[in-house]
């Protein structure tokens, strides 16, 4: 059993875990040492359960390291793999992020851009990049090495516990040539954690060309592309080498796929070393190869189907490419293939930008063949599913797409052409929208598309009128069917009072408020009733806020609703985002509050989601603007904001200040370049085919594009 110097010298007691006090630390070390391995294995769970639960690293996660590597030093010790499986999930680098069956596209993004995600992510970051990373020119940006040693000066648990990791590196190295295969996997790991160096790089390519064992040669792949995110650009060449020769080299057609997709991944701008063909043959010989199971990664079945997806992935910014492989599979006369290629379709339109209209136009020749057979069925659903993605992408083929639909009596084709229609102001869209409305069946989805359509969809006013007041009508009107009509009427800017009286019958909430401050003046009746709202202790806290907006869009009196919005803003409580979007919407009727909400900007609310703090920043930025007008304080507020997240309601304060917005060019500019559409630059990790088509995505980022472009020609004159 290994000995632990000094193990009893620490204050265990001062420290803690997931459950408590981290007295009972040293005992669990001392267990994952023993000779029984029943003893050990209890104690390597306990160990995960509580001082690194669910990832989690605390202050005792950190002073256990070096007793872990000492561990890991002793030539008796039993289950080394298990040790350094540990040791690097501690110090980042989770195996589990190395078997390539996540959707992390977006979680990629995020180590392009400075911050790590093998240690952080998501709503509560980790690692943090500092706030120019995301700002400056790609020269300007710190590395990783800068990153951790300001993490480090804050004394940021996970980046400690990264560098207390690599202190045991020249023994993980050593132990890259031990004869077990999920020793040397998990050296590989552990030998990541912390800032990169020239040895290490040196000996994963060495396993990446020489091992041989098919696993742990992959896992050297993803990651040398993890440290050649982590690495200045100039000490790169060697890795983006090593991969492109594996690519094209390696005996395995499991380890040339993974160093083909890691090499594109990680470096953008390398020439692809496989064509068309050449990927779909390597494709073909991963499905083929048979790779000896290691740590648990024996089924191989779900990686398979969902290969050409992660490929197509890997191609990323290489639009072309994409294209092509796409053109190549969509020859395929298989239905099921069809399937699978025009969901991979759907999410290149979905995920990232550019003219992908060719593409589209190849899904309207599948939209046109639904028949009777189920899987053709299938095929024609996927393929409107592209066209209902797309979006006003797709509005160079609003004419197409009707020929499709005059030649189908199909479904699919139906709604596609619709919500194309719609989503572009078409003058065909209303005709259809309105006889959908007779129909139960379709009387939904026209309710939405109306809302589509706005103020170009003003014809259908009478109607939606019409059909509002049928629905009121009945014995027993249903909540949500009054709920989807009045928005739809609103939206194309008719009338919709006549919902007043059933609303103001219905149980006070987000949405009843919501569909008040819809009608506006003409819910004046319900001014009251939200009058008393505003001071109502009995609702939850998001009551008061967002009676006060209603209030205000239907009274436009701004008394009320200041005193309301000024309690709120000073309490920074959950409803704080509600209460300064109200103040935005107020603008200069809001100017009392100007000190609360310049308040905002300058010491943000403490929350603990930190997608929640992002978007009350963001919209406290863009309240201090359209209520103070003030230039100065506006633009560097709405600049922070758009560091975090950039946003098109962000870019149309920009066009607002016009030239006095010009720092924001050069954000601008850099947002216009990017490949990839925003929603996916926001950290995911779903496993590939289990994620639910985002139908809004690709419409919200043009949106973005479209309030960037009109930004920057104000800004320029």
């Amino acid at each position: 059993m290994t000995d632990f110097p000094g193990l009893d010298d620490v204050d265990w007691g001062s420290m803690g875990h997931a459950y408590g006090t981290a007295e009972d630390v040293p005992d669990m070390l001392r267990r994952m040492a023993s000779g029984d391995p029943g003893e050990r294995g209890k104690a390597f769970s306990e160990f995960y359960g509580a001082v690194h639960h669910q990832g989690d690293v605390y202050e005792s996660t950190v002073a256990a390291v070096p007793f872990l590597i000492h561990a890991l030093r002793d030539p008796a010790a039993r289950d080394k793999d298990d040790l350094m499986a540990l040791l690097a999930s501690v110090g980042g680098v989770d195996i589990e992020d190395l078997h390539m069956v996540h959707d992390n596209v977006g979680y990629y993004e995020q180590v392009l851009e400075g911050s790590d995600p093998l240690t952080g992510g998501g709503d509560v970051a980790r690692v943090v990049p500092p706030a120019e990373v995301l700002a400056g020119e790609d020269g300007d940006r710190p590395g990783f090495a800068e990153i951790i040693e300001r993490n480090l000066q804050n004394g940021n648990t996970y980046a400690r516990a990264a560098i207390a990791v690599a202190e045991g590196r020249p023994e993980y190295v050593r132990l890259l040539a031990d004869p077990d295969p999920a020793i040397r996997e998990t050296a590989c790991m552990a030998a990541v954690a912390g800032v990169p160096d020239a040895e290490t790089t040196a000996a994963l390519l060495e396993r990446l060309h020489e091992d041989e064992h098919p696993v742990v040669a992959e896992s050297a792949a993803t990651l040398l592309g993890i440290v050649a995110v982590r690495s200045r650009p100039e000490e790169t060449a060697p890795i983006a080498d090593g991969l492109a020769e594996a690519a094209v080299r390696n005996a395995s057609p499991s380890v040339r796929m993974r160093a083909f997709t890691e090499l594109m991944r990680r470096f953008p701008g390398r020439p692809s070393p496989l064509d068309t063909d050449a990927i779909l043959d390597l494709v073909a010989g991963v499905r083929a190869e048979e790779v000896p199971p290691l740590q648990g990664d024996g089924d191989r079945s779900y990686y398979h189907r969902v290969l050409l997806t992660l490929v197509d992935y890997a191609l990323d910014g290489r639009i072309d490419e994409r294209w092509a492989l796409l053109e190549r599979l969509l020859e395929r006369p298989d239905l099921e293939s069809a399937v699978r290629t025009l969901t991979m379709v759907r999410e290149l339109v979905e995920g990232w930008r550019g003219d992908h209209c060719a593409l589209i136009a190849r899904a309207l020749d599948f939209l046109g063949a639904e028949d009777d057979d189920e899987e053709a069925v299938k095929v024609a659903v996927e393929a409107a599913r592209v066209v209902i993605t797309a979006g006003p992408v797709a509005a160079p083929l609003a004419d197409a797409i009707g020929d499709v639909l005059e030649s189908s009596d199909g479904g699919a084709v139906l709604e596609a052409a619709t919500d194309l229609w719609a989503e572009i102001g078409d003058p065909r869209a209303p005709e259809i929208i309105e006889e959908m409305l007779d129909v139960e069946h379709w009387a939904e989805f026209a309710l939405m598309k109306a809302q589509s359509m706005g103020a170009a969809g003003v014809d259908l006013g009478p109607a939606l009128q019409e059909f509002l007041a049928a629905r009121l009508a009945e014995e027993e009107p249903e909540y949500e069917a009054v709920k989807d009509a009045v928005r739809a009427v609103t939206a194309v800017g008719a009338d919709a009072s006549a919902a007043v009286p059933f609303l103001l019958a219905q149980e006070p909430g987000r949405e009843v408020f919501e569909l008040f401050g819809l009608i506006g003046a003409g819910a004046r009746e319900a001014a009251p009733v939200l009058a008393g709202h505003m001071a109502d202790g009995e609702l939850p806290a998001w009551g008061p806020p967002l009676a006060a907006n209603a209030y205000w869009l239907i009274t436009g009196d701004p008394e009320p609703v200041l005193q309301v919005l000024a309690r709120v803003i000073a309490e920074r409580g959950a409803c704080l985002d509600d209460a300064l979007e109200t103040a935005q919407l107020m603008g200069a009727a809001a100017a009392p509050l100007a000190d609360l909400v310049r308040a905002c900007v300058e010491n943000p609310a403490e929350v603990r989601w930190r997608s929640w703090a992002v978007e009350n920043r963001s919209r406290a930025a863009q309240a201090l603007w359209a209520v103070t007008g003030d230039t100065e304080a506006g633009l560097a507020a709405l600049l922070a904001a758009w560091n975090e997240q950039p946003s098109a309601d962000i870019a149309e304060a920009f066009e607002q200040m016009g030239t006095a917005a010009a720092p924001a060019a050069p954000l601008l500019r850099r947002e216009l370049a990017q490949w990839r559409r925003a929603n996916l630059r926001r950290g995911v990790a779903i496993r590939v085919g289990d994620r639910h088509p985002d139908f809004r995505a690709a419409r919200t980022d043009e949106e973005l594009r479209e309030a960037c472009t009109r930004a920057l020609a104000a800004i320029e004159g």
